[in-house]
């Protein structure tokens, strides 16, 4: 009986999981042209997102940003990888690249704080980067969160160290809750966070995050 359990509560979970997010794949083999293209969307409709292909050691190889129309499209580094789309409070998703062709349906996830989410129309393409192409990226409890641009005004992004109210400013959080602040540049922040990070990254933790 405790077996019979077990095995529902672990189905159930499992199935609670796989609802989180989905992604279909549809039309061609890649191999043939190497590009990939789809529609990221959520309940309310198409939204941007962050698309990564992965190879098997599980690195980003390449990435692109789906516009606010949720399309997206790119040259693959190898067919034989895997995609993945995340937003900032959605669960992320990722599949073996099998076709050509994308939907994309992402779920929110509701143990993400309202004011942590980045808004449905932040994650735009400039030219090849993201908007961190002139700030470091901004990482919170592992979390990257994009800060509207104007909340650097005054505040030095080129700098060593930041201060508790500076990444409160940035966050919109409360300073008391700050515990500590990591800043890494150069070949330090890349290999931790990939190219996203050329210009450095700031990493946050607050009281309950180890």
């Amino acid at each position: 009986m405790k077996r019979l359990l077990f095995f529902l509560l672990f189905l159930a979970v499992m199935m609670s999981v796989y609802a989180q997010s989905e992604i279909k794949a549809y039309g061609d083999s890649p191999k043939a042209r190497g590009v990939i293209q789809g529609v990221v969307r959520d309940s309310v409709g198409p939204m941007d997102a962050f698309i990564c292909e992965k190879d098997y050691k599980n690195k980003e190889v390449k990435f692109t940003y789906a516009d606010r129309n949720g399309h997206f499209s790119f040259k693959l580094v190898n067919p034989a990888d895997s995609i993945e789309i995340r937003h900032i409070g959605y669960y992320s998703i990722k599949a073996p690249i099998t076709k050509d062709h994308y939907d994309v349906f992402l779920q929110r996830d509701p143990n993400i704080p309202e004011e942590y989410v980045g808004s449905r129309t932040e994650l735009k393409m400039i030219g090849a980067f993201s908007p961190s192409d002139i700030h470091p990226l901004l990482y919170l409890n592992n979390r990257w969160v994009i800060p509207d641009r104007a909340n650097w005004d005054g505040i030095d992004y080129t700098k060593d160290k930041f201060s508790k109210k500076e990444i409160a400013i940035l966050l919109g959080i409360e300073a008391d809750s700050i515990i500590k602040i990591e800043v890494l540049k150069g070949k330090a922040a890349t290999k931790r966070w990939s190219t996203r990070a050329k210009n450095g990254s700031i990493e946050v933790w607050t009281k309950g995050h180890k």
